[in-house]
């Protein structure tokens, strides 16, 4: 499958952080992610491309503070 091109941005995380399905938050609910991300790493943005269990994969752009 090609990915799509939802982007979702997720700011104020702090490094190390683990996204969750819960903290995604509601305009991410359409996706059921396989799993939690873990180990962001420092930096100003990152983007994480994401598979859900149907397959679609869906990019997130974060946003990471310093801790």
């Amino acid at each position: 499958n090609m990915p799509t091109d939802s982007v979702y941005y997720l700011i104020g995380l702090r490094e190390g952080d683990i996204i969750t399905k819960t903290n995604l938050g509601a305009q991410t609910s359409s996706i059921n992610l396989i799993s939690d991300l873990t180990g962001i790493p420092s930096g100003t943005t990152n983007c994480l491309y994401v598979k859900s269990k149907d397959n679609s994969e869906h990019v997130i752009k974060v946003q990471v503070d310093k801790k």
